[in-house]
């Protein structure tokens, strides 16, 4: 591994212990060399400088979900709820997800604001599956009478 000085222009070789330690991997499509080792991989470990990669990443898929979610929400087409459930389980992986890769290099206000959207679409898909279940119960209950 190489610590890349910025005052200095140099790299310098040290080892570094992984066990305590949070990162982001940068995706990255090519390799480069330093001091005559191909790199491919660039690990960052800093959060103010892993900060601006992971809050552009984390921002698409959160967006990305956001619109799948609406488009869910929105589908007339479910009778038995599944299009809800589908909603729940989505909104709780990605809480997952932040919560397991990307929590430590994020701001706790983008989190606060991120958590409040998925609350929201969480008691709407919620509210939804109650009142379809509620409906099946209802319709179950007038066939057998």
């Amino acid at each position: 591994m190489y610590k890349l000085d910025k005052k200095k222009h140099k790299s310098k070789r040290i080892n570094y212990d992984y066990d305590d330690v949070y990162s982001y991997i940068l995706p990255s499509r090519k390799s480069f060399h330093v001091d005559g080792e191909e790199i491919v991989n660039i690990i960052l470990y800093d959060k103010k400088l892993g900060h601006p990669f992971v809050s552009r990443v984390v921002n698409h898929k959160f967006n990305k979900l956001i619109n799948e979610l609406m488009d869910l929400l929105l589908s007339d087409e479910d009778d038995d709820g599944d299009i809800y459930k589908i909603c729940l389980d989505r909104v709780e992986k990605f809480r997952l997800m932040i919560k397991v890769k990307y929590r430590k290099f994020l701001m706790k206000k983008e989190l606060e604001e991120m958590s409040k959207k998925l609350k929201i679409i969480q008691k709407e898909a919620e509210s939804k599956l109650i009142s379809i279940n509620d409906k099946n119960i209802v319709k179950s209950t007038s066939k057998g009478k």
